[in-house]
């Protein structure tokens, strides 16, 4: 490898963990790389969900529909746009009716969501 293709790696590298995207469990933040955002709230048009973080970035904005990976504590779900669908790992689940929001079970880790679209 190059070193300007070795530095690339390393920028990339440090900023995906400094934006919280390699958060560990510890924090009960989301495990997934991919799918999703960290925001200070849930933009238009967005299925969110708040969680169990001390950081300020403490929404997890769902990128696009479909499944997605999600492995935290959450307290509140937002749907501005469509519903979503939160499953825990004891296997149930909670809904997020478009246009509303609603507490969730921040007590039962998650497994997945799935967004409609």
């Amino acid at each position: 490898m190059t070193s300007l293709l070795r530095k690339a790696l390393a920028c990339v590298t440090t900023a995906a963990s400094l934006t919280g995207l390699c958060a560990t469990s510890a924090q009960a933040a989301p495990a997934t790389v991919l799918g999703g955002f960290w925001a200070y709230d849930c933009p238009y048009g967005r299925a969110c969900v708040e969680t169990l973080t001390t950081d300020a970035l403490d929404t997890w904005v769902f990128d696009g529909c479909g499944y997605h990976d999600i492995y935290a504590n959450v307290t509140w779900g937002i749907a501005h746009g469509n519903k979503f669908r939160i499953t825990y790992e004891d296997g149930r689940w909670d809904e997020v009716a478009a246009w509303t929001d609603r507490p969730l079970d921040k007590t039962n880790p998650t497994d997945y969501a799935y967004v409609y679209c």
